[in-house]
């Protein structure tokens, strides 16, 4: 699984230095996360609450490159994003920690890099399970969506929001989802 990420991540970045103007940079960010839980249900062995809709929320971080690739349009780009994060959530007894590499693909209106640009984004975040802490039987592999808001702060320098929420539940069977929220600091290193 690790292997076939790796493949998929090299092909997408090979593809995109067919494309004309791209800009590449750092990012780093904080997270706050949970998982959903269905009302009335115990889960995760008896980790679980009874009549909760969020387990408690647990804080992180993500750390990757950016890449925002101009493909011709005057309305938007092609985002990627491969980053290392840290995510989780706690129970009552426990705090469950789980760390992916996610690859974040979207659609923004990132146009400029003119100061003072806010800016939105939407897509989706394949995510592969390296690590996890407190939680044996969780799904290898995540799909997540997101929706993204930011502010250019000066030419290399972007700050934003951005909320993902998974569709492959996190135990398979479970109905419990992860949300992350975090608010990360881009740095834009060159331009090619």
């Amino acid at each position: 699984m690790k292997k076939s990420f790796f493949l998929f991540s090299f092909i997408i970045f090979g593809f995109t230095s067919l494309i004309a103007q791209q800009e590449i940079g750092f990012k780093a960010g904080y997270t706050r996360s949970s998982a959903t839980i269905p009302n009335d249900k115990f889960y995760i062995g008896d980790l679980g609450g009874r009549g909760n809709d969020w387990f408690k929320w647990s804080s992180g971080f993500q750390a990757g490159i950016s890449a925002h690739m101009d493909v011709g349009s005057d309305f938007f780009n092609i985002d990627l994003a491969p980053q290392y994060s840290i995510y989780g959530f706690e129970t009552e007894d426990y705090k469950i920690s789980l760390d992916y590499l996610d690859l974040d693909i979207g659609l923004s209106n990132r146009i400029s890099r003119n100061s003072g640009e806010v800016f939105g984004s939407f897509g989706f975040t394949p995510s592969l399970l390296i690590a996890s802490k407190n939680i044996s039987d969780a799904n290898d592999f995540d799909l997540k969506v997101f929706l993204l808001i930011g502010y250019r702060i000066s030419e290399s320098i972007s700050l934003y929001a951005q909320g993902r929420f998974g569709i492959i539940e996190l135990i398979p069977e479970s109905e419990i989802n992860n949300v992350q929220l975090s608010l990360n600091l881009e740095v834009s290193i060159f331009e090619l």
